[in-house]
C-alpha cells in the first residue's frame, strides 16, 4: 500500500451514491473528522451511478457542509485529477456493482487510497437457507422469480462478475476496510485482497450508544415503541427491489395489534419514525393518534420497557441498552424479502415471531424475557467486537489516518 514514508493524509472525500441527508452527515463522523485536523469534502454522485433514478435532494442545514452534487461523469473524474494522491483519503460508501464500476476503476487508476466500509452487517441465517433451498428446489426458485421481478437476476449475476474478477477489469483493492461485529469478516462484498487492512471499529449504532449510555431519562410512565421502518414508502429503485407492503393493509393492520398490546400489556405505544420520513404531521395519521417521533430512535428505545420491531439495524440499540424486544410481522411480509430477515435476528435473540393479523394472547413473561447470553453474542457478532477500541468510530478512523505516511 506504499504507507512507509513522506506525506501524511490530511483530507478525506466521502462518497455517496444516494442524496445525503443530514443523518448521513451525522452517522459519518463528519465534524469529528474535522476537529482532528481532516479536511472533509461530501461527493454525491447519485445521478452518475443511478443515471435513470429520479433524483430527490436532502438539503443539509446549516453550519453543515453542503455535498458537491455531481451529475456529470466527465466532471466527477475531472474532480478526481485534482485530489492529492498522496494525501487525500476516499470513503467509498457503496459496493463494486456494474453500476459503480466505472468510478472504482477511475480511481484506481488515479491510485486514489480508498477506504470500504461493512460495519452493519444483520443476521442472515434464514437468508442463506433459503438462497440453498432455491438453488436445489425448482418450486421455490420459480416462486421467488415471479415474486420478485424486478430483482434482475442478469443484473445481479454481472455484479457478482464484476466482484470477482476485479481486478481482470482494472480495479484495484481498497486500501482500508472498516468492520464492524466479527460476522462482517465473513464475505466481504467489496474489492479486497490480502494488502488491504482490515480494521476492528463497530457500527455506527454504537456511537450513538457512546453519547447517550451516562444520560437516561427516566420516562413518566411506561411504553413500547414501535421502530418504524418506512416499509410501504422506502424508496427503492436505487437496489431493484419491488414495493414491499401496500400502506392499505399494513398499517390498519399494525394499529390493531397496538391495540391489543396496549389493552394486555397496559403499556402504550409510542412510535420512533424513520429517518427518511419527509413530513412527520402527515405521516402520524396511519398510526391513529399515536405519538410518532422523530430524530432520537436510540433515547426512545433506552427510556422504553418493549422494543417492538420488524428486522431494523435499530434493534442493536435494544441490545446495548438491555431491552426486551418483540419481533411481529403481517401476512404481507410473511409473503416478502423482508421476513427471512425478521426471522434470523429473532432467531439470535431466542424470540418467538407473532403475526399481527392473528389474534393473540401476549404472555407477558416471554414478552419481557431477555437472555444476557444471547444479548452478548450479538453484540459480538453485529454490533463490536472485544478487539476494537471503545472509542467513537471516526476517532478511531482519524486516529489512524494520521498515523499514515503515502510516498
Amino acid at each position: 500500500m506504499g504507507e512507509t514514508a513522506h506525506h501524511s493524509l490530511r483530507s478525506v472525500v466521502l462518497i455517496k451514491d444516494t442524496p445525503f441527508s443530514a443523518w448521513d452527515y451525522q452517522r459519518l463522523g463528519i465534524e469529528l473528522l474535522k476537529k482532528n485536523g481532516l479536511s472533509v469534502e461530501i461527493w454525491d454522485v447519485t445521478q452518475v451511478v443511478h443515471p435513470r433514478v429520479p433524483y430527490t435532494d436532502h438539503p443539509l442545514p446549516a453550519p453543515m457542509i453542503p455535498p458537491r452534487v455531481f451529475s456529470d461523469k466527465n466532471k466527477l473524474f475531472r474532480s478526481l485529477d485534482r485530489l492529492d494522491p498522496s494525501g487525500s483519503a476516499i470513503v467509498l460508501l457503496f459496493t463494486l456493482t456494474n453500476r459503480s464500476y466505472g468510478l472504482y476503476r477511475a480511481i484506481s487508476k488515479r491510485s486514489l487510497y480508498y477506504i470500504v466500509l461493512f460495519l452493519n452487517v444483520v443476521p442472515t441465517s434464514a437468508c442463506r437457507s433459503i438462497r440453498e433451498k432455491s438453488l436445489v428446489s425448482f418450486k421455490d426458485f420459480l416462486k421467488k422469480f415471479f415474486l420478485y421481478p424486478k430483482l434482475r437476476f442478469v443484473e445481479s449475476a454481472l455484479d457478482n462478475f464484476i466482484l470477482r474478477w476485479y481486478r481482470v477489469l482494472g480495479v484495484k483493492a481498497a486500501n482500508l476496510c472498516l468492520l464492524g461485529g466479527k460476522e462482517c469478516e465473513k464475505g466481504i462484498p467489496f474489492p479486497i485482497d490480502g494488502k488491504t487492512r482490515l480494521f476492528w471499529g463497530h457500527a455506527f449504532d454504537y456511537d450513538i450508544f457512546l453519547n447517550k449510555k451516562d444520560n437516561m431519562e427516566k420516562p413518566d410512565r411506561p411504553f413500547a415503541v414501535f421502530i418504524d421502518q418506512y416499509l410501504p414508502f422506502q424508496d427503492v429503485s436505487y437496489n431493484n427491489d419491488t414495493q414491499v407492503c401496500d400502506p392499505d393493509r399494513y398499517y390498519p393492520s399494525l394499529c390493531r395489534f397496538f391495540t391489543r398490546l396496549e389493552e394486555q400489556l397496559k403499556c402504550r405505544v409510542v412510535i420512533a419514525a424513520h429517518p427518511r420520513v419527509p413530513d412527520i404531521a402527515r405521516y402520524s395519521v396511519f398510526f391513529e393518534g399515536r405519538e410518532v417521533l422523530p430524530g432520537d430512535t436510540a433515547g426512545l428505545i433506552q427510556q422504553s420497557d418493549l422494543v417492538i420491531v420488524h428486522a431494523s439495524t435499530a434493534t442493536n440499540f435494544a441490545v446495548l441498552f438491555n431491552k426486551p424486544v418483540l419481533f411481529i410481522t403481517t401476512n404481507e411480509l410473511n409473503n416478502s424479502n423482508v421476513k427471512p430477515y425478521i426471522d434470523s435476528v429473532a432467531d439470535e435473540l431466542g424470540k418467538e415471531l407473532l403475526n399481527v393479523a392473528e389474534p393473540v394472547v401476549l404472555d407477558p413473561s416471554a414478552v419481557y424475557s431477555v437472555d444476557p447470553a444471547k444479548y452478548q453474542c450479538f453484540k459480538e457478532n453485529y454490533i463490536k467486537t472485544a478487539r476494537s477500541r471503545d472509542d467513537y468510530l471516526w476517532q478511531l478512523v482519524a486516529d489512524y489516518l494520521k498515523g499514515i505516511q503515502r510516498s
